[in-house]
Parts: C-alpha cells; sequence; structure tokens
C-alpha cells in the first residue's frame, strides 16, 4: 500500500486520537441518543474526562452534535468520516488476508510421525510448537519433503 490519505496506516491506524475518534463516534451512534460518557469511557478504557474532551471535540467539529446532558447525536458529517475510514480500516484488512497472509505457503512443523512428500495432514500445537500429522485438525496442509517422526 502506498503512503497516502487513503491509507489507513498513514491516517487513522497511525494514531491513538484518530482511532479513540473513530471508537467514539461509532459508540454514540450504536446508543444515540441517550449516550452516558462514563459508559464509553469504560468500554475504551480511558477517563471521562478524556472522553468528555473528545465529544466537546468532535462537537466543534460539527461530527457530534449535542442537545442536553448526556444527549449525543452523530450527525451526517460524523457518519461520513465514520465510513471513510471504515472503508479505508476493510481495504487494509483485505490487503492483509489476500495479499500478505496467502503469501505465506509453507509453514514449517514438526511430524508427528513418519510422513512423506504428498501426504495430506492436519496441523495443530502443541507446547508452543507446530505438529503435522495424519489425522484430521480444523488446520491442514500437504507436506513438502519426507520427514521422520519429530524431525
Amino acid at each position: 500500500m502506498t503512503q497516502d490519505a487513503k491509507d489507513p496506516l498513514y491516517s487513522i491506524l497511525r494514531s491513538k486520537r484518530e482511532v479513540s475518534r473513530l471508537q467514539i463516534l461509532v459508540e454514540i451512534a450504536e446508543h444515540q441518543p441517550a449516550v452516558r460518557q462514563q459508559e464509553i469511557a469504560t468500554k475504551l478504557g480511558v477517563t471521562p474526562q478524556a472522553i468528555s474532551e473528545y465529544i466537546r471535540e468532535l462537537t466543534d467539529e460539527g461530527m457530534v452534535s449535542a442537545s442536553g446532558r448526556g444527549n449525543y447525536e452523530v450527525t451526517k458529517a460524523g457518519i461520513e468520516w465514520v465510513l471513510a475510514n471504515a472503508e479505508s480500516l476493510e481495504s487494509y484488512a483485505r490487503h492483509i488476508r489476500r495479499d500478505i497472509i496467502q503469501q505465506v505457503s509453507i509453514w514449517t512443523a514438526i511430524a508427528a510421525e513418519n510422513l512423506k512428500a504428498g501426504d495430506e495432514v492436519g496441523v495443530f500445537m502443541k507446547g508452543g510448537f507446530l505438529y503435522a500429522a495424519k489425522k484430521s485438525q480444523p488446520a491442514t496442509g500437504s507436506v513438502v519433503a519426507d520427514a521422520k517422526k519429530d524431525e
């Protein structure tokens, strides 16, 4: 991915502040109009004072409207900002799944039994190590080279 304004690493993921703003807007949108700052603070693991300051900033920027104590709503501008950032995050997640993880085609595992190249195996964790065996497992693979037990 290139380093531009559409890159979530360049924008939202590089700043805890921007991540917090996104989370607060999502919380307000999910629970509007009656939203307690204390509940948001607890959920996000920050102080109610921090939430109050964020909401004040978001209100000043036109992303949140306040109508009385504890009555907040995300404005059209706020929703557009959330959607733009959510799309960036979705794009980044797709990039991780399609371009990064799928490139990992060979994983080293310890043979739990004698295995031959081409055998279909199940892979599993045991004692912090990845093992391969002929028994069925949720994760599977193919042996790429002959291996004796414990190799």
